[in-house]
């Protein structure tokens, strides 16, 4: 609404400007040729056409030619002002509805994204089920029984479900070290550590670079910006807020405005933004949170 207003006074000056210059040169030109009395000396009937002309210059063409010229700049102006509105309209609306198609997609693709862990969690249980019996285990009263019945029952299940595990899944150990050895850590491997630190600290005493573990109130959620990239703010009790951003899409479930939420990633300044990016971790902590009070600048 802004930009229309603006637009609307900026361009009816212009074209009243434009039109009253027009004018102005026009009656020019025939108020200067009204006046050739001098050339036309010798030519009695022309200067007595001149003369008549310049009288009716003065009463009826100068004021005509003044409203002529005003009601098309308006007209002018009325026009170009609903091309400009209706290409404003048209264009905000294709830009909602992409938003709009954008959201419904990433939604559908969450969606999609939860069936298809439901699917294969749900045929890992089938599978135990039937090679084990887990799930009549687990729904099993075992008050009803000795500890020696449960034992007996549970080295059975225990086998079935191993087979399971070792035929479909194979797992290896990442290291061949037993529970409780010492393990030497290669020298060229690079510990990076991180700062645990407020907002306030984050925004008046962190360098750039720094690994930093901060926790705050999400005050703007992610996908309410943009869908392409991770993006949202959190503030905590110092009044002092700080951005959230990766270039990769939000893809799990939404955080919302109120969440608590602890981050743990890199500090940078990006556009003039002191910014926590390249994520190692985003936890809710809780929900429906009280919101703190914006940073007072006065």
């Amino acid at each position: 609404m802004n930009i229309i207003k603006a637009y609307s006074f900026r361009s009816f000056i212009i074209i009243m400007f434009f039109m009253a210059l027009i004018c102005l040169l026009v009656d020019s030109a025939f108020y200067i040729i009204s006046n050739a009395e001098v050339v036309l000396s010798g030519h009695k009937n022309l200067i007595d056409l001149v003369v008549m002309l310049q009288e009716k210059f003065r009463l009826y063409y100068a004021p005509m030619s003044v409203g002529i010229f005003g009601l098309i700049g308006i007209l002018l102006w009325v026009c170009i002002r609903f091309v400009f509105v209706n290409l404003l309209k048209t264009s905000d609306t294709k830009i909602i509805d992409k938003k709009d198609d954008t959201k419904v997609k990433v939604s559908l693709d969450k969606k999609e994204n939860k069936n298809n862990d439901r699917r294969l969690f749900l045929h890992l249980l089938s599978v135990f089920q039937r090679e084990g019996r887990l799930m009549d285990f687990f729904f099993e009263d075992l008050n009803l029984y000795e500890d020696s019945q449960i034992g007996a029952a549970v080295r059975s299940i225990h086998e079935n479900c191993k087979k399971v595990v070792d035929r479909s899944i194979s797992p290896e150990s990442v290291i061949d070290e037993r529970e409780g050895d010492e393990i030497t850590i290669e020298q060229d491997f690079e510990l990076i550590p991180y700062l645990v630190a407020t907002i306030e600290e984050i925004q008046t005493e962190v360098e750039t670079d720094t690994w930093v573990d901060v926790t705050g109130i999400c005050t703007q959620p992610t996908n309410s910006t943009t869908t392409e990239q991770t993006s949202f703010y959190i503030q905590d009790h110092t009044q002092y807020g700080v951005h959230i951003w990766m270039d990769t899409p939000w893809e799990d479930e939404d955080i919302s405005r109120g969440d608590s939420v602890r981050v743990v990633g890199r500090m940078d300044d990006i556009g003039g933004v002191t910014t926590v990016t390249d994520l190692f971790l985003v936890e809710v902590l809780a929900t429906e949170c009280e919101l703190p009070e914006p940073l007072s600048m006065t």
